[in-house]
């Protein structure tokens, strides 16, 4: 996902599945493709950063954000 790295606000997340036998993105590549979505969706790169979750941890009708100071997934309040 990538967010404000002042506030922690999530402006995208994304997501990568990779068909059996194929080889998954590395790291640098999805981390790439995520900031040009992200750019794409009106959010120039001024103080973005990246953090890497695994999707099952993400729970449906919750608001996230990232701790900046841990750098860990966090619900919002």
């Amino acid at each position: 996902m990538v967010y404000e790295s002042r506030t922690g606000r999530i402006l995208h997340i994304h997501q990568c599945v990779s068909a059996a036998g194929r080889a998954h993105p590395e790291d640098d590549e999805l981390e790439s493709s995520a900031f040009r979505y992200a750019a794409e969706a009106g959010h120039p790169d001024r103080s973005l950063a990246v953090l890497h979750v695994n999707p099952q941890s993400l729970q449906s009708g919750r608001n996230y954000k990232v701790d900046v100071e841990t750098r860990a997934l966090v619900e919002a309040s």
